[in-house]
């Protein structure tokens, strides 16, 4: 399973840790300038631990060649633990049921069913982060926006089936978290919801990614300020996952969107201990 570094390809762009004192996460601001492209791929330890931390862009095409980059990637470095975005789907039992399924997280979660690796979910517990939210955002503005912004996701996979069942599936899983039982609980009570939250857009099934950007000057909506929320409270808690696992001496590959892997680097690198000069 161990190769050299040399044999992950010049698409890797692995950043070295080297302790450098206590950072926080990267600002959205600080985001916006710096421009930073997928893959980003972060690479650090502590003590025994070690990390390798892919930062992908989303895709849900099998023949993507970014998948064979982070099985390169995956093979190279021999885990223990892979951690993944989005929860860890069930193990699929083909290459393209796992991408076609889950994007490349569900890659990840391939190659470590194939691999006997035990795999863990990045993202904390949602009624926490719900309670968290509650602090800034009604629990209608928080349900609303957990479900229209898996909308673009769904349309990038390929559109499966019907827009509407996806929708009414996404309200039902959504209301069995915490505090979220409440409406909307229809397409048509979502639709309500849109035009009174939301009313510059026109139809909330046609809704595009960047009303979720959360780096934008000027917001399109209360979900881009709500992604900022959010996207704060996920990276925080990604990052004390990750250390702690790597702390306690796992060879964490985790995979995440690129630009959580850039927030976070500042505040992983301050965490951990790494030698650049290390080879594993």
């Amino acid at each position: 399973m161990r190769s050299s570094r040399a044999a992950l390809g010049a698409a890797w762009i692995v950043v070295a840790s080297c302790g450098a004192g206590r950072a926080g996460l990267m600002s959205f601001e600080e985001f916006a300038r710096v421009g930073r492209r997928a893959p980003h791929v972060l690479s650090a330890s502590a003590g025994a631990g070690r990390l390798l931390y892919y930062g992908s862009r989303h895709t849900f095409d099998p023949a993507d060649p970014q998948l064979g980059d982070i099985e390169r990637g995956w093979n190279g470095f021999d885990p223990t633990l892979a951690i993944i975005e989005g929860g860890v789907p069930p193990a699929p039992a083909t290459r393209e049921e796992a991408v076609r399924r889950s994007g490349e997280r569900g890659w990840v979660r391939f190659l470590a069913a194939r691999d006997s690796v035990p795999t863990a979910s990045l993202e904390p517990d949602r009624a926490v982060e719900v309670t968290a939210l509650r602090r800034e955002y009604t629990a209608e503005q928080i349900k609303v926006y957990y479900v229209l912004r898996q909308i673009p996701q769904y349309r990038s996979g390929g559109a499966p089936g019907p827009i509407v069942a996806f929708v009414e599936r996404a309200l039902q899983q959504t209301a069995r978290v915490g505090g979220l039982a409440g409406p909307p609980r229809s397409v048509a009570e979502l639709r309500g919801a849109c035009a009174r939250l939301l009313a510059r857009l026109a139809d909330c099934l046609d809704v595009t990614d960047d009303w979720f950007d959360p780096t934008v000057a000027e917001p399109r909506g209360y979900t881009n300020r709500l992604s900022r929320s959010s996207g704060a409270f996920r990276d925080r808690h990604m990052v004390d996952l990750i250390t702690r696992a790597v702390r306690r001496g796992e060879r964490v590959f985790a995979i995440a969107g690129f630009g959580h892997v850039v927030m976070q680097e500042r505040a992983l690198r301050a965490a951990m201990d790494d030698d650049p000069r290390r080879s594993w």
